[in-house]
């Protein structure tokens, strides 16, 4: 106290300090020391002025405020979580650092404390930013309200959202808002379902597979019975004299019987291919050379459909091994697809690259009329066709999805009405030479 009043002199300004006591009982006790000079009407020096003052209770409520901060502070620091706290004010009177990182607010945002700025730079990073900012407002003016939304960001991003009122009693002084980065939990569950619903069509194929297999077996015994009694027919009747005038008739229906067994006996080839129960040629094969050819083959159709086709293939691609015949078999049933779904004028785009060191691809699109997602979903069935009656079997696709399995690949497609569809081909680099066939 002396060294206090002593300053107090020397400098001539009040001055307060705050100590700690121990009394004989041994209680600990905080005092505030108030020295100041004393000077009269005349500005001479009269004395020193002291007070002492018992400040305990505000020394350790202040102390339990400081541990209760510090609890609050840890707390949403360890976090993953990011936590905002906006008063009714409009200013940001707590948040944590994760929620800094997750906005990506600047620090001179974060400093200003200002709701209505953090809002303003975050909006254009949303997919949808005007529906975000009308949210906020609508939350902002319904303080009871308390809801869970997803955001969905323009770069991918995805977060969960949880709001709910700040209330001191019964009052509401703010809203708390609390966001979640679910954005790698949302691309391993799409990415699971997708792999569920490649299972599931994987089942389904095989099974009606080994029945497509069963039938084209049931089809071909009495296509055979048919086919050497119509032989039988021709023969007879070419050595008979009877039947005068009508025996050419007769013979031309005997053809017809030929005709028709022999497209069931393509048919049957088929469904054998599509259920793996047809011999394959494994060989290297040139996925650029190949496509050509199949372009070579409907050059013709594409330009008396006028439709501008555009190729872009990577140069020096690496050879696939399979057989060459189904592979261009698939690239045709996706190219005549492709030109039937495009109107006279309209474009196709053919590309092939590598994906990755053991992949290659090649992509078919078009901007013709696209696939409803009704369709989309039973595209690959055997049988299952949108076209008019005689124009197609429904096998093309179906028979182009076994085909891609046997090269070890895959064939996805996206479509969107009224813009166009994409096929991919993505077929391993190398497979090995006793898969099943």
């Amino acid at each position: 106290w002396e060294k206090h009043c002593h300053d107090v002199l020397r400098e001539m300004n009040p001055q307060d300090i705050q100590f700690r006591i121990r009394r004989k009982d041994g209680e600990i006790r905080w005092i505030e020391h108030v020295c100041q000079p004393v000077i009269d009407a005349e500005g001479r020096f009269m004395g020193v002025r002291a007070s002492n003052r018992d400040i305990t209770k505000r020394k350790r409520a202040q102390e339990k405020l400081n541990d209760t901060l510090s609890l609050l502070s840890a707390t949403l620091e360890s976090t993953e979580d990011g936590i905002l706290v906006v008063d009714k004010s409009g200013k940001m009177v707590c948040f944590n650092q994760k929620f800094v990182q997750m906005w990506r607010i600047p620090e001179s945002i974060a400093k200003s404390r200002s709701d209505a700025e953090a809002l303003a730079f975050v909006s254009d990073q949303m997919k949808e930013p005007e529906r975000f900012l009308s949210r906020v407002k609508d939350l902002y003016e319904r303080e009871e309200l308390e809801v869970f939304e997803v955001l969905e960001f323009k770069d991918g991003r995805v977060f969960e959202r949880y709001s709910r009122p700040q209330k001191i009693g019964s009052s509401i002084i703010g809203r708390v808002w609390s966001f979640r980065d679910v954005t790698e939990r949302e691309k391993a569950a799409k990415a699971l379902r997708e792999s569920e619903q490649l299972l599931i069509q994987a089942h389904k194929m095989e099974a009606v597979g080994r029945l497509a297999a069963g039938v084209a077996h049931e089809i071909n015994n009495p296509l055979a019975i048919i086919n050497e009694n119509a032989g039988l027919m021709k023969d007879i009747l070419e050595l008979s004299e009877d039947y005068g005038s009508h025996k050419e008739k007769i013979l031309h229906l005997i053809g017809s019987i030929f005709e028709g067994v022999d497209r069931c006996r393509t048919i049957t080839h088929r469904l054998l291919g599509f259920s793996r129960r047809t011999d394959v040629t494994y060989e290297a094969i040139d996925l650029n050379a190949s496509i050509k050819e199949v372009i070579g083959f409907l050059e013709k159709e594409i330009v008396y459909r006028n439709i501008t086709l555009h190729a872009n293939l990577k140069n020096n691609m690496p050879s696939i091994v399979g057989d060459k015949g189904q592979l261009q078999q698939v690239l045709l049933n996706i190219l005549n697809n492709a030109i039937d779904a495009v109107e006279k004028g309209g474009e196709i785009r053919i590309a092939s690259g590598e994906e990755d060191e053991h992949t290659v691809f090649v992509e078919i699109s078009d901007n013709g009329h696209g696939i409803p997602q009704a369709v989309l979903e039973h595209i690959f069935e055997p049988f299952y066709t949108t076209k008019k009656k005689g124009e197609g079997t429904g096998l093309g696709l179906s028979i182009s999805y076994g085909i891609m399995q046997k090269l070890g690949g895959q064939i996805l497609v996206q479509s969107e009405v009224g813009k166009g569809t994409t096929f991919v081909l993505k077929v391993p680099k190398e497979v090995k030479q006793n898969a099943e066939v």
